[in-house]
């Protein structure tokens, strides 16, 4: 299982992450034994858009990682002004010539499995946090 705490790498290069929840995140995730990874995230919504040049500079930007939906969630977390963390697992490949489902759609267990690691680091980031309005949960 893979399970990244991430930041956002966009065009924009706009770099958000906060470290509680991060922490949150990493002792949750260490507290259970779980492999993990930390790094970058491309995030995009224009799938058929992902050449081999913006791939390759993404990479060379650090971004270990392409998804679609953090950028809205950790914009309006920025708007709302609260926390967020991301624990993005990999299901799929899309990182060599060819797509490589990899059992794409049959990882129950895994999938839940993260959410309640998900849930307990919220729990954690709320307890953790000093001002507990702008702690999102």
């Amino acid at each position: 299982m893979r399970a990244h705490p991430t930041t956002t790498c966009r065009p924009t290069e706009k770099r958000v992450v906060w470290p509680e929840a991060l922490d949150a995140i990493t002792r949750v995730l260490e507290r259970h034994g779980c492999r993990y990874i930390t790094g970058k995230t491309w995030t995009t919504d224009a799938f058929y858009r992902e050449t081999p040049n913006k791939v390759a500079r993404r990479r060379e930007q650090g971004c270990i990682t392409v998804e679609m939906e953090a950028a809205a969630l950790f914009a309006v977390a920025e708007f709302r002004g609260v926390q967020i963390g991301q624990l993005l697992y990999g299901a799929d490949d899309l990182g060599g010539i060819e797509w490589d489902p990899r059992g794409l759609g049959q990882e129950m267990p895994a999938r839940e499995t993260i959410f309640w690691l998900s849930v307990e680091a919220c729990v954690e980031m709320q307890e953790q946090c000093p001002n507990k309005t702008a702690c999102a949960t």
